[in-house]
């Protein structure tokens, strides 16, 4: 996925949870999906970095199965709908106990909303 710019990235989650194996570029969202030994990434933006990551890939085909097995494990135990219902309902329930009224007509940024949550 030689991305520059990307949000949570549902086609590589999807690929993780298949257990294929994954390179892409060392943005943000990626990092935070491919750390260790659960896929490789390269330089965003370097065609160079890109290519040899996938020389590495075609010569280390265990390494790659070892590191898709990694990432599907991760997948399974962060990104299963249990879990995600979970982290939903702790987000509301910790809402549903804010003290303070919030007010529903006026936009609330993401960094008010992250200060409610980590306040319970």
């Amino acid at each position: 996925l030689p991305s520059d710019l990307e949000g949570l990235p549902l086609a590589m989650l999807e690929a993780m949870q298949e257990g294929v194996p994954v390179l892409a570029s060392n943005i943000p969202p990626h990092q935070q999906l491919i750390q260790g030994d659960r896929g490789m990434l390269f330089e965003a933006g370097n065609l160079e970095s890109c290519m040899n990551s996938i020389y590495w890939a075609i010569n280390h085909p265990q390494d790659m199965v070892l590191m898709a097995k990694q990432a599907q494990k991760y997948v399974e135990l962060n990104y299963s709908w249990e879990q995600i219902t979970y982290e939903t309902l702790k987000i509301y329930k910790g809402l549903l106990n804010y003290p303070q009224t919030i007010d529903l007509n006026e936009p609330c940024s993401n960094s008010e909303l992250a200060e409610l949550i980590s306040k319970k």
